[in-house]
């Protein structure tokens, strides 16, 4: 190879990295806080793999909250992101949220060599309110719990799928509070079928009453999940959990709204709602989205059906009360509960753990040495009447909290 061939090269290449250093230095000015700029990922596969959990995902400003580092690999350098302009490279740092909002917070990783990184970012996962604690209200429906199939010449489900094509079904919630935040809600499915071909997401939805005839408006708030990931009591036995509906923003009512689900719409899918029977309710507050699109109560399309659906909301609220949400991120329903009790956890990071009731006295009533999973129903029905103190044991250590049998 010539000189003039080696210096030809030469020049190609250094043209090759400058134009590569002003992208990047391009791409850093552009961000207003430089901090936010992440290195590539190599090529050939990361050495790293950023992941991480927080103690507290919700509650009432100034909110502190424990990160812990859960990347796998060498680590040997963090950079966190809080979503709030702050930034921290400790391991497993511990920030104070001093603000109402809702944070996404965002972990850069990297190994020995400071080569090969990785992001791992949570959208909105912090919310920081300016709220109380999340009160359990129970907009309870009279009677039991009933599924009606639809007579003939239709066929299929009056809360569900059927031959008529409704596309949701939703329930009417009186506010008689000052004011709330809808977090999400509780959802008794009876019945669900799969087709073969398909797994759709079911869309769960906050509706304000400024629609026709005060009916379902404008969707304030949604949430969806697969189909095959609904929680169904089909044998009516009630020892099933209901599946919970947790919103991704929010949104403050202090008007009546609608909570709902629509239905799967794909050959094969069916789902279906509990509703109580008709001779125990005076009020129903159900109501249905047509083929047509219009939405309207049961009653109108449906003479003599004035039931409620087996949905309840989720709602924090300025009381100050601590019975529902608790904040290391599980929910505990139905509080109070009467038969059988269950416990959620929001955290990917806990999938089993122990737990036990005692009463106030301290006395044991239930205990439970073998490992239960996240939504299992726990028999209460032979408790008395009052307070207990449910006692969970998780990888993290211990969770104390109040529950009421009624």
């Amino acid at each position: 190879m010539n000189q003039y061939l080696l210096i030809s090269v030469f020049i190609f290449f250094s043209f090759i990295s400058l134009n590569a250093q002003k992208s990047a230095i391009s791409q850093t000015s552009a961000n207003a806080n430089p901090e936010f700029f992440e290195k590539p990922m190599p090529i050939d596969g990361k050495a790293v793999e950023a992941d991480f959990r927080a103690n507290r995902l919700y509650g009432s400003a100034p909110l502190t909250v424990q990160f812990t580092d859960r990347s796998e690999g060498e680590v040997v350098k963090w950079r966190w992101l809080f979503g709030d302009g702050s930034v921290d490279t400790l391991e497993n740092p511990v920030h104070t949220y001093g603000f109402e909002g809702i944070y996404t917070v965002k972990l850069t990783v990297w190994d020995a060599d400071s080569v090969n990184s990785s992001t791992a970012t949570k959208a909105d996962y912090i919310r920081a309110v300016g709220y109380g604690m999340c009160d359990s209200v129970n907009y309870d429906i009279p009677g039991s719990y009933y599924l009606y199939r639809l007579d003939s010449p239709n066929s299929g489900f009056l809360s569900g799928n059927n031959s008529r094509g409704d596309l949701a079904k939703a329930n009417y919630f009186y506010i008689n509070e000052e004011k709330g935040l809808l977090m999400g809600g509780l959802y008794y499915f009876a019945i669900k079928s799969i087709g073969l071909a398909s797994d759709p997401q079911i869309v769960f939805n906050a509706w304000d009453n400024d629609g026709p005839a005060n009916g379902p408006g404008t969707v304030m708030d949604f949430y969806s999940k697969p189909l095959s990931e609904i929680n169904v009591d089909d044998q009516g036995t009630g020892i099933y959990p209901a599946t919970v509906a947790f919103f991704d923003q929010w949104v403050s009512i202090s008007d009546d709204f609608f909570l709902g689900f629509e239905l799967p719409q794909t050959p094969g899918d069916s789902l279906a709602v509990f509703t109580n029977k008709t001779s125990a309710a005076t009020n129903g507050t159900g109501w249905e989205k047509t083929v047509s699109g219009e939405w309207q109560p049961y009653q109108a399309n449906n003479p003599g059906f004035t039931v409620d659906n087996a949905i309840f909301p989720i709602i924090c609220q300025p009381t100050g009360i601590d019975n529902h949400i608790f904040v290391q991120n599980i929910i505990v329903y139905p509080v109070p509960a009467k038969d059988n009790i269950y416990i959620t956890f929001f955290d990917e990071g806990i999938a089993e753990f122990e737990v036990s009731i005692s009463d106030l006295s301290g006395r044991l009533v239930i205990a439970n040495n073998n490992k239960i999973t996240s939504g299992t129903a726990i028999d209460v029905s032979h408790l008395s009447k009052g307070l207990y103190i449910l006692r969970l044991n998780i990888s993290d250590g211990v969770i104390n909290r109040k529950i009421m049998i009624e």
